[in-house]
């Protein structure tokens, strides 16, 4: 179901069912929700906030400091439709049907490389928001 009243939108719409706890990297706070996720290969189970160049696999819905058992746990949405802010002084301009990785902490920017191919089977740009500065980034 989409939202129409001024356009349609897919924002809005959480995939629940894809919404699993995860160990987060040191620094994540309750700020960082909704940014996009990367794998940390630090530990198991565990995810960092997106930087440049990396596979974005979820978005942060919750974060959790539970500082008396010694751990930083969270949900992460591994399907998603979510608003990321866009790194806008990246290379390449950001446009939609495009594919996004991450790019400085917990921003996107178009997949790099000589001649980036988007692969919608990894997530694609469904809008552009806010002047370019965010993107609707959907990962189904």
């Amino acid at each position: 179901m989409s939202v129409i009243g001024n356009g349609v939108t897919l924002l809005g719409f959480p995939q629940e069912d894809s919404q699993f706890t995860v160990n987060l990297a040191s620094g994540i706070t309750a700020e960082h929700i909704g940014r996009p996720l990367a794998l940390d290969a630090s530990a198991a189970n565990t995810m960092k906030l997106a930087s440049a160049g990396d596979v974005i696999v979820a978005a942060l819905v919750s974060v959790e400091n539970r500082t008396i058992e010694g751990v930083l746990v969270g949900t992460a949405a591994l399907k998603f439709i979510e608003a990321f802010p866009v790194n806008t002084g990246a290379p390449g301009t950001l446009s939609i049907g495009d594919t996004v990785e991450g790019s400085g902490t917990g921003q996107v920017q178009t997949l790099g490389g000589a001649s980036p191919t988007p692969d919608h089977s990894v997530n694609y740009v469904a809008e552009i928001l806010d002047g370019g500065n965010t993107a609707v980034v959907v990962k189904l």
